[in-house]
């Protein structure tokens, strides 16, 4: 790779990529709910059941399933609303975007303002199916939809800009 290179994708965020993202975003925090929820539930089962030791450990944490499974749906619609509502009341989630990637890091382009980072600034790359994240403080995240990017040559380029410019171990290709 030559060090010219550089990628430059543009477009608007749609409130479903927007909602995507936070889904990413929260996927840690509803597992560990479930898993915590699973285990205090599971606990407080265990003695209202009958029989062996094993069998005991299965009915109850079977029965702990249902609270379980009622605090991810609970966390999934409140992470929805959330979403909905953030995106809905911040104006500039709806305007186009222009992101430059080349060597020297990361430039944001609006009609209003201009932003940029060099690559020291961002902590981590994270691409999922249906987009890239580049977090650059733990609350700012640029979201790349990949529908950004018109070739997948472009896709190609900006992973291998991401993996030139970053230690390995923040670039994270799911």
């Amino acid at each position: 790779m030559s060090s010219t290179d550089e990628v430059k994708v543009s477009g608007i965020l749609k409130k479903n990529e927007y909602k995507l993202y936070h889904a990413y975003y929260y996927s840690s925090l509803i597992l560990g709910l479930f898993t915590i929820t699973l285990i205090l539930f599971g606990v407080l089962f265990y003695p209202a059941v009958d029989g062996s030791l094993l069998k005991r450990a299965v009915y109850a944490f079977g029965f702990a399933l249902v609270p379980a499974a009622f605090v991810v749906f609970v966390t999934k619609f409140v992470i929805h609303l959330r979403s909905t509502g953030e995106y809905t009341s911040d104006q500039l989630n709806r305007h186009r975007y222009t992101y430059t990637i080349n060597d020297e890091g990361i430039s944001l382009e609006e009609k209003q303002a201009n932003q940029s980072f060099t690559w020291k600034d961002l902590l981590s790359f994270h691409d999922h199916p249906r987009m890239f994240l580049v977090y650059v403080t733990g609350n700012n995240v640029l979201v790349l939809p990949k529908r950004y990017f018109e070739t997948n040559q472009q896709i190609e380029s900006f992973v291998q800009i991401l993996t030139d410019h970053s230690p390995y171990k923040k670039v994270r290709c799911l």
